[in-house]
Protein backbone atom coordinates (compact mmCIF):
# COMPACT_ATOMS: atom_id res chain seq x y z
CA UNK A 1 0.00 0.00 0.00
CA UNK A 2 1.33 3.39 -0.98
CA UNK A 3 0.48 7.09 -1.33
CA UNK A 4 -2.16 9.11 1.07
CA UNK A 5 -5.39 8.86 1.54
CA UNK A 6 -8.09 8.62 3.78
CA UNK A 7 -7.81 5.51 5.63
CA UNK A 8 -10.55 3.39 8.43
CA UNK A 9 -8.37 1.59 10.97
CA UNK A 10 -9.86 -1.35 13.27
CA UNK A 11 -10.31 0.16 17.41
CA UNK A 12 -10.58 -1.60 20.23
CA UNK A 13 -14.05 -2.75 20.74
CA UNK A 14 -14.68 -2.26 24.34
CA UNK A 15 -12.95 1.52 23.71
CA UNK A 16 -15.85 1.90 21.27
CA UNK A 17 -18.82 0.59 23.23
CA UNK A 18 -17.49 2.71 26.40
CA UNK A 19 -17.39 5.75 24.42
CA UNK A 20 -14.34 6.95 24.73
CA UNK A 21 -11.74 7.71 22.13
CA UNK A 22 -10.05 4.30 20.61
CA UNK A 23 -6.41 3.61 21.09
CA UNK A 24 -5.17 4.43 17.55
CA UNK A 25 -2.03 2.52 16.71
CA UNK A 26 0.77 2.57 13.12
CA UNK A 27 -0.77 -0.89 12.01
CA UNK A 28 -4.25 -2.50 11.46
CA UNK A 29 -5.53 -0.41 8.65
CA UNK A 30 -7.62 -2.17 6.88
CA UNK A 31 -9.17 0.06 4.02
CA UNK A 32 -8.06 2.88 1.66
CA UNK A 33 -10.22 5.09 -0.32
CA UNK A 34 -9.23 8.27 -2.48
CA UNK A 35 -11.84 10.44 -0.85
CA UNK A 36 -13.36 11.27 1.93
CA UNK A 37 -17.31 10.56 -0.17
CA UNK A 38 -15.72 6.77 -1.25
CA UNK A 39 -15.17 5.96 2.32
CA UNK A 40 -18.39 7.37 3.02
CA UNK A 41 -20.18 5.20 0.77
CA UNK A 42 -18.86 1.97 2.05
CA UNK A 43 -21.25 0.11 3.28
CA UNK A 44 -18.83 -1.34 6.56
CA UNK A 45 -19.47 2.07 7.42
CA UNK A 46 -23.01 1.60 8.32
CA UNK A 47 -23.24 -1.52 9.19
CA UNK A 48 -20.31 -2.37 12.03
CA UNK A 49 -20.65 -1.89 15.33
CA UNK A 50 -17.55 -0.15 15.74
CA UNK A 51 -17.97 2.05 12.81
CA UNK A 52 -21.39 3.13 14.32
CA UNK A 53 -22.99 6.19 12.82
CA UNK A 54 -26.47 7.92 12.99
CA UNK A 55 -27.43 7.99 9.41
CA UNK A 56 -25.65 7.22 5.32
CA UNK A 57 -23.21 9.66 4.80
CA UNK A 58 -21.85 9.88 8.25
CA UNK A 59 -18.53 7.84 9.18
CA UNK A 60 -17.51 8.27 12.88
CA UNK A 61 -13.99 8.45 12.81
CA UNK A 62 -11.24 8.72 9.69
CA UNK A 63 -7.56 8.88 9.75
CA UNK A 64 -5.66 10.38 7.37
CA UNK A 65 -2.40 9.12 6.93
CA UNK A 66 0.70 9.90 5.27
CA UNK A 67 2.88 6.69 4.50
CA UNK A 68 5.83 8.31 4.73
CA UNK A 69 4.98 9.08 8.52
CA UNK A 70 3.68 5.77 9.28
CA UNK A 71 3.82 6.70 13.09
CA UNK A 72 2.24 9.91 13.47
CA UNK A 73 -1.44 9.81 12.66
CA UNK A 74 -3.19 13.03 12.17
CA UNK A 75 -7.26 12.52 13.31
CA UNK A 76 -9.38 14.65 11.49
CA UNK A 77 -13.75 14.55 12.30
CA UNK A 78 -16.88 14.07 10.03
CA UNK A 79 -19.09 17.16 10.89
CA UNK A 80 -21.10 16.46 14.10
CA UNK A 81 -19.01 13.41 15.27
CA UNK A 82 -17.35 12.95 18.62
CA UNK A 83 -14.57 10.52 18.09
CA UNK A 84 -15.83 7.41 20.07
CA UNK A 85 -19.34 7.74 20.19
CA UNK A 86 -21.08 5.03 18.96
CA UNK A 87 -24.44 6.81 19.15
CA UNK A 88 -26.15 8.90 17.11
CA UNK A 89 -24.56 12.26 16.78
CA UNK A 90 -27.02 15.05 14.06
CA UNK A 91 -24.59 16.76 12.15
CA UNK A 92 -24.51 20.53 13.14
CA UNK A 93 -23.93 19.80 17.02
CA UNK A 94 -20.99 21.91 18.12
CA UNK A 95 -17.48 19.94 19.43
CA UNK A 96 -18.21 21.51 22.96
CA UNK A 97 -21.80 19.87 23.31
CA UNK A 98 -20.59 16.79 22.11
CA UNK A 99 -17.64 16.61 24.25
CA UNK A 100 -20.17 16.86 27.11
CA UNK A 101 -20.06 13.73 28.94
CA UNK A 102 -16.57 12.66 26.98
CA UNK A 103 -13.83 11.27 28.85
CA UNK A 104 -9.92 11.12 28.12
CA UNK A 105 -7.16 9.23 29.11
CA UNK A 106 -4.96 11.21 30.89
CA UNK A 107 -0.73 10.55 31.93
CA UNK A 108 0.61 13.05 34.07
CA UNK A 109 4.62 12.66 33.72
CA UNK A 110 6.61 13.10 36.62
CA UNK A 111 5.61 12.96 39.94
CA UNK A 112 7.02 15.51 41.84
CA UNK A 113 6.06 18.29 43.58
CA UNK A 114 4.26 19.76 40.78
CA UNK A 115 3.37 16.75 39.53
CA UNK A 116 1.67 14.93 42.51
CA UNK A 117 -0.50 18.33 42.92
CA UNK A 118 -1.45 17.85 39.31
CA UNK A 119 -3.00 14.39 40.91
CA UNK A 120 -4.43 16.05 43.46
CA UNK A 121 -6.04 18.65 41.16
CA UNK A 122 -7.24 16.38 38.77
CA UNK A 123 -9.17 14.66 41.23
CA UNK A 124 -10.24 17.33 43.47
CA UNK A 125 -11.82 19.08 40.02
CA UNK A 126 -13.29 15.75 38.46
CA UNK A 127 -11.45 16.45 35.15
CA UNK A 128 -13.27 13.91 32.63
CA UNK A 129 -10.73 10.75 33.36
CA UNK A 130 -11.31 7.55 31.57
CA UNK A 131 -7.67 6.07 32.65
CA UNK A 132 -5.17 7.95 34.53
CA UNK A 133 -1.47 6.81 33.89
CA UNK A 134 1.26 8.29 35.55
CA UNK A 135 4.97 8.03 34.16
CA UNK A 136 8.42 8.60 35.50
CA UNK A 137 12.01 8.09 35.00
CA UNK A 138 11.45 4.52 36.46
CA UNK A 139 8.46 2.34 37.76
CA UNK A 140 7.71 2.38 41.27
CA UNK A 141 4.94 2.72 43.81
CA UNK A 142 4.04 6.31 44.89
CA UNK A 143 1.83 7.37 48.25
CA UNK A 144 -0.61 10.25 47.36
CA UNK A 145 -3.09 11.38 50.40
CA UNK A 146 -2.74 7.88 51.48
CA UNK A 147 -3.73 6.06 48.22
CA UNK A 148 -0.72 4.22 46.09
CA UNK A 149 0.08 5.45 43.21
CA UNK A 150 1.59 3.11 40.38
CA UNK A 151 4.07 4.85 38.32
CA UNK A 152 4.94 3.23 34.95
CA UNK A 153 8.51 3.88 33.17
CA UNK A 154 7.65 6.81 30.72
CA UNK A 155 8.50 5.34 27.26
CA UNK A 156 7.73 6.56 23.14
CA UNK A 157 5.73 3.68 23.90
CA UNK A 158 3.74 4.50 26.80
CA UNK A 159 1.97 7.51 25.18
CA UNK A 160 0.12 5.59 22.49
CA UNK A 161 -3.35 6.12 23.31
CA UNK A 162 -3.67 9.13 25.89
CA UNK A 163 -5.20 11.31 24.40
CA UNK A 164 -3.69 14.72 27.37
CA UNK A 165 -0.69 14.44 29.18
CA UNK A 166 0.74 16.74 31.42
CA UNK A 167 4.32 17.02 31.83
CA UNK A 168 6.01 18.22 34.94
CA UNK A 169 9.42 16.67 34.78
CA UNK A 170 13.08 17.62 34.51
CA UNK A 171 13.79 20.48 32.56
CA UNK A 172 16.61 20.71 29.89
CA UNK A 173 18.13 18.04 27.43
CA UNK A 174 17.97 15.35 29.48
CA UNK A 175 14.27 16.21 30.60
CA UNK A 176 11.25 14.44 29.92
CA UNK A 177 9.71 17.11 27.75
CA UNK A 178 12.82 17.20 25.46
CA UNK A 179 12.16 13.68 24.93
CA UNK A 180 8.98 12.54 24.71
CA UNK A 181 7.14 16.05 24.15
CA UNK A 182 6.78 16.14 20.23
CA UNK A 183 6.69 12.50 20.11
CA UNK A 184 3.99 12.13 22.27
CA UNK A 185 2.18 14.65 20.16
CA UNK A 186 3.21 12.83 17.09
CA UNK A 187 1.17 9.84 18.69
CA UNK A 188 -2.05 11.77 18.50
CA UNK A 189 -1.45 13.22 22.48
CA UNK A 190 -2.01 16.60 23.46
CA UNK A 191 0.98 17.70 25.47
CA UNK A 192 0.35 20.41 28.63
CA UNK A 193 4.21 21.17 29.66
CA UNK A 194 5.06 22.90 32.77
CA UNK A 195 8.74 23.18 31.95
CA UNK A 196 10.78 26.11 30.29
CA UNK A 197 12.04 24.02 26.67
CA UNK A 198 9.09 25.54 24.70
CA UNK A 199 7.54 28.24 26.22
CA UNK A 200 8.70 30.65 23.21
CA UNK A 201 8.64 28.36 20.27
CA UNK A 202 6.95 30.06 18.11
CA UNK A 203 4.49 26.70 17.27
CA UNK A 204 3.71 26.57 20.96
CA UNK A 205 1.21 28.99 22.12
CA UNK A 206 1.91 29.88 26.35
CA UNK A 207 -1.56 30.29 27.84
CA UNK A 208 -2.84 31.94 30.96
CA UNK A 209 -6.74 30.74 30.34
CA UNK A 210 -7.94 33.63 32.04
CA UNK A 211 -5.49 35.96 30.28
CA UNK A 212 -5.13 34.81 26.73
CA UNK A 213 -7.27 31.72 25.90
CA UNK A 214 -7.50 32.29 22.17
CA UNK A 215 -4.11 31.79 22.02
CA UNK A 216 -5.35 27.91 22.28
CA UNK A 217 -6.99 27.93 18.87
CA UNK A 218 -3.94 27.65 16.73
CA UNK A 219 -1.76 25.24 18.84
CA UNK A 220 0.57 22.12 16.82
CA UNK A 221 -0.25 19.85 19.87
CA UNK A 222 1.80 20.99 22.72
CA UNK A 223 0.89 24.21 24.71
CA UNK A 224 3.25 25.83 27.67
CA UNK A 225 2.48 26.15 30.76
CA UNK A 226 4.50 30.16 31.75
CA UNK A 227 6.74 30.41 34.57
CA UNK A 228 4.95 30.34 37.97
CA UNK A 229 6.09 33.83 39.07
CA UNK A 230 4.87 35.22 35.49
CA UNK A 231 1.48 33.69 36.14
CA UNK A 232 0.99 35.19 39.09
CA UNK A 233 1.69 38.31 38.04
CA UNK A 234 -0.64 37.73 34.85
CA UNK A 235 -3.37 37.45 37.13
CA UNK A 236 -3.06 41.19 38.05
CA UNK A 237 -1.16 42.56 34.81
CA UNK A 238 -3.61 41.20 32.37
CA UNK A 239 -7.22 43.27 33.90
CA UNK A 240 -5.24 46.15 34.50
CA UNK A 241 -3.18 46.15 30.96
CA UNK A 242 -6.70 45.48 28.85
CA UNK A 243 -8.51 48.29 30.74
CA UNK A 244 -5.60 51.04 30.49
CA UNK A 245 -2.09 49.41 28.88
CA UNK A 246 0.76 48.82 30.13
CA UNK A 247 3.86 51.04 29.83
CA UNK A 248 5.86 49.61 31.87
CA UNK A 249 6.40 46.62 34.70
CA UNK A 250 9.23 46.14 37.64
CA UNK A 251 8.47 43.16 39.48
CA UNK A 252 9.93 42.30 42.99
CA UNK A 253 9.36 38.50 43.61
CA UNK A 254 9.30 36.79 47.07
CA UNK A 255 9.60 33.08 45.98
CA UNK A 256 9.03 29.44 48.22
CA UNK A 257 11.19 27.32 48.43
CA UNK A 258 8.53 24.97 46.57
CA UNK A 259 8.98 26.22 43.17
CA UNK A 260 12.32 24.45 43.36
CA UNK A 261 11.05 21.56 44.34
CA UNK A 262 10.42 18.80 47.15
CA UNK A 263 14.06 18.72 47.78
CA UNK A 264 13.95 22.32 49.02
CA UNK A 265 10.78 22.10 50.65
CA UNK A 266 12.90 19.22 52.98
CA UNK A 267 16.07 21.15 53.65
CA UNK A 268 14.44 24.15 54.70
CA UNK A 269 12.21 21.81 57.10
CA UNK A 270 15.33 20.42 58.17
CA UNK A 271 17.19 23.75 58.72
CA UNK A 272 14.54 24.95 60.79
CA UNK A 273 14.75 22.10 62.78
CA UNK A 274 18.91 22.56 63.55
CA UNK A 275 18.70 25.61 63.89
CA UNK A 276 16.02 25.43 67.06
CA UNK A 277 18.54 22.52 67.77
CA UNK A 278 21.65 25.11 68.16
CA UNK A 279 23.42 23.09 64.94
CA UNK A 280 24.90 25.16 62.19
CA UNK A 281 22.42 24.25 58.87
CA UNK A 282 23.87 22.63 56.15
CA UNK A 283 22.82 24.10 52.42
CA UNK A 284 22.89 21.71 49.64
CA UNK A 285 19.76 22.49 47.21
CA UNK A 286 20.66 26.45 47.41
CA UNK A 287 24.21 28.10 47.39
CA UNK A 288 23.23 29.09 51.30
CA UNK A 289 20.79 28.09 53.87
CA UNK A 290 17.72 29.22 53.22
CA UNK A 291 15.77 29.35 56.81
CA UNK A 292 16.20 32.48 58.15
CA UNK A 293 17.52 33.85 54.73
CA UNK A 294 16.47 35.60 51.74
CA UNK A 295 18.55 34.64 48.46
CA UNK A 296 18.24 37.02 45.41
CA UNK A 297 19.32 35.14 42.80
CA UNK A 298 16.57 32.68 40.85
CA UNK A 299 18.25 30.86 38.16
CA UNK A 300 21.57 31.25 36.37
CA UNK A 301 22.76 34.29 34.65
CA UNK A 302 22.17 33.91 30.88
CA UNK A 303 23.64 36.90 29.36
CA UNK A 304 25.65 40.34 29.54
CA UNK A 305 22.51 41.84 31.44
CA UNK A 306 23.09 40.78 35.15
CA UNK A 307 19.80 39.07 34.92
CA UNK A 308 18.90 36.05 36.69
CA UNK A 309 16.65 33.13 34.13
CA UNK A 310 13.96 33.53 36.33
CA UNK A 311 14.02 37.36 35.42
CA UNK A 312 14.36 36.56 31.96
CA UNK A 313 11.56 34.45 31.83
CA UNK A 314 9.19 37.38 33.50
CA UNK A 315 10.30 39.75 30.69
CA UNK A 316 9.83 37.38 27.53
CA UNK A 317 6.86 35.40 28.73
CA UNK A 318 4.82 38.38 29.51
CA UNK A 319 5.65 39.70 25.91
CA UNK A 320 4.42 36.53 24.69
CA UNK A 321 1.65 36.54 26.58
CA UNK A 322 -0.08 40.02 26.24
CA UNK A 323 1.15 40.05 22.52
CA UNK A 324 3.07 43.77 23.37
CA UNK A 325 6.55 43.42 23.23
CA UNK A 326 7.04 47.30 23.94
CA UNK A 327 6.11 46.55 27.33
CA UNK A 328 9.35 47.43 29.69
CA UNK A 329 9.42 44.88 32.39
CA UNK A 330 12.02 44.62 34.79
CA UNK A 331 12.41 42.32 38.13
CA UNK A 332 13.91 40.89 41.04
CA UNK A 333 13.12 37.44 42.04
CA UNK A 334 14.29 36.49 45.30
CA UNK A 335 14.04 33.21 47.32
CA UNK A 336 12.28 33.22 50.78
CA UNK A 337 12.13 31.00 53.62
CA UNK A 338 8.30 30.32 52.91
CA UNK A 339 7.19 26.64 52.14
CA UNK A 340 5.01 27.08 49.64
CA UNK A 341 3.08 30.35 47.27
CA UNK A 342 4.67 33.41 46.01
CA UNK A 343 4.36 37.03 46.73
CA UNK A 344 5.36 39.78 44.52
CA UNK A 345 5.45 43.05 44.75
CA UNK A 346 4.50 44.76 41.02
CA UNK A 347 5.11 48.64 40.47
CA UNK A 348 3.18 49.75 36.75
CA UNK A 349 3.04 52.30 34.67
CA UNK A 350 -0.08 52.75 32.55
CA UNK A 351 -0.90 54.11 29.69
CA UNK A 352 -4.26 55.63 30.62
CA UNK A 353 -4.99 56.82 34.13
CA UNK A 354 -6.69 54.40 36.20
CA UNK A 355 -7.79 55.71 39.97
CA UNK A 356 -7.17 53.01 42.62
CA UNK A 357 -10.95 52.84 43.07
CA UNK A 358 -11.08 52.02 39.35
CA UNK A 359 -8.39 49.72 39.59
CA UNK A 360 -10.15 47.93 42.75
CA UNK A 361 -13.18 47.47 40.27
CA UNK A 362 -11.07 46.20 37.31
CA UNK A 363 -9.26 43.50 39.43
CA UNK A 364 -12.37 42.75 41.65
CA UNK A 365 -14.19 41.85 38.26
CA UNK A 366 -11.59 39.50 36.73
CA UNK A 367 -11.78 36.18 36.48
CA UNK A 368 -9.60 33.81 39.25
CA UNK A 369 -8.65 37.59 41.26
CA UNK A 370 -9.84 37.99 44.97
CA UNK A 371 -9.22 41.85 46.06
CA UNK A 372 -8.14 41.73 49.27
CA UNK A 373 -6.82 45.03 50.14
CA UNK A 374 -7.57 46.48 53.81
CA UNK A 375 -4.67 48.26 54.99
CA UNK A 376 -5.84 50.20 58.26
CA UNK A 377 -7.49 46.05 59.30
CA UNK A 378 -4.13 44.70 58.02
CA UNK A 379 -5.49 43.28 55.37
CA UNK A 380 -3.42 42.05 52.50
CA UNK A 381 -1.93 38.85 50.40
CA UNK A 382 0.04 36.73 52.35
CA UNK A 383 1.48 32.99 51.40
CA UNK A 384 -0.20 30.97 54.07
CA UNK A 385 -3.71 32.66 53.19
CA UNK A 386 -3.05 31.82 49.16
CA UNK A 387 -1.73 28.17 49.93
CA UNK A 388 -4.39 25.68 48.65
CA UNK A 389 -6.60 28.11 46.87
CA UNK A 390 -7.26 28.79 43.25
CA UNK A 391 -7.61 32.49 43.38
CA UNK A 392 -4.66 34.87 42.89
CA UNK A 393 -4.78 37.12 45.59
CA UNK A 394 -4.55 41.30 45.15
CA UNK A 395 -3.93 44.19 47.66
CA UNK A 396 -1.76 47.20 48.78
CA UNK A 397 -3.16 48.52 45.95
CA UNK A 398 -2.35 52.21 46.22
CA UNK A 399 -0.67 55.18 43.72
CA UNK A 400 2.70 54.95 42.75
CA UNK A 401 4.56 58.53 42.41
CA UNK A 402 7.36 57.37 41.11
CA UNK A 403 5.66 56.63 37.33
CA UNK A 404 3.19 58.57 35.47
CA UNK A 405 -0.38 56.87 35.65
CA UNK A 406 1.64 54.19 38.26
CA UNK A 407 -0.03 52.33 40.30
CA UNK A 408 1.64 49.99 43.18
CA UNK A 409 -0.06 46.49 44.16
CA UNK A 410 1.18 43.14 46.12
CA UNK A 411 0.20 39.95 44.96
CA UNK A 412 0.42 36.74 46.15
CA UNK A 413 -0.32 33.07 44.73
CA UNK A 414 0.18 29.57 44.88
CA UNK A 415 2.92 28.03 42.99
CA UNK A 416 1.75 24.90 42.98
CA UNK A 417 -1.29 25.32 41.81
CA UNK A 418 -2.32 28.70 39.91
CA UNK A 419 1.21 28.79 39.22
CA UNK A 420 1.78 25.20 38.20
CA UNK A 421 -0.67 22.15 38.65
CA UNK A 422 -3.72 24.31 38.05
CA UNK A 423 -3.07 26.49 35.44
CA UNK A 424 -1.66 23.37 33.17
CA UNK A 425 -5.21 21.66 34.14
CA UNK A 426 -7.23 24.91 32.94
CA UNK A 427 -5.09 24.64 30.16
CA UNK A 428 -7.01 21.37 29.09
CA UNK A 429 -10.13 22.25 30.63
CA UNK A 430 -10.21 25.34 28.16
CA UNK A 431 -9.07 23.04 24.97
CA UNK A 432 -12.00 20.79 26.04
CA UNK A 433 -14.57 24.10 26.02
CA UNK A 434 -13.05 25.33 22.88
CA UNK A 435 -12.95 22.17 20.92
CA UNK A 436 -9.67 22.22 20.66
CA UNK A 437 -8.73 19.04 22.84
CA UNK A 438 -7.11 17.33 20.30
CA UNK A 439 -3.62 17.08 17.69
CA UNK A 440 -4.72 18.92 14.44
CA UNK A 441 -4.26 17.53 11.17
CA UNK A 442 -2.10 20.49 10.58
CA UNK A 443 0.57 20.19 13.22
CA UNK A 444 4.14 20.74 12.93
CA UNK A 445 5.77 17.59 14.49
CA UNK A 446 9.87 17.93 14.85
CA UNK A 447 10.52 14.78 17.05
CA UNK A 448 12.66 16.07 19.85
CA UNK A 449 13.30 19.56 19.45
Amino acid sequence: MSGEGFWLSEVDRNSAIRGTRPCWKPKGFIHRFSTPAALRSASFCQESPVFRVAAPGECTYVTRRKMDRPHRLARSRTPGFHPGNTGSNPVGVTTQEMNKGRKYNVGVVGIGAVGTEMVRLLRRRSFPIEELIILARRERQEIIDGEPVEVRTATPEAFDGLDIAFFAGTEGVKGASVTFGWEAVARGCVVIDNGDDFRMDERVPLVVPEVNPEALRDHQGLVANPNCSTIIAMMALAPLHRAAGLSRVVACTYQAVSGTGSAAITELETQCKDWANGRSPTAEVYPYPIAFNVLAQIGGVKDDSGSTSEELKMQRETHKILGDPSIRINGTCVRVPVFNSHSEALHVELRSPLTVEQAREVLAGAEGVRVVDDIENAVFPTPLATSGIDEVQVGRIRPDPVFENGLALFVAGDNLWKGAALNAIQIAEKMIELGVDEVPSSAVVKSGN
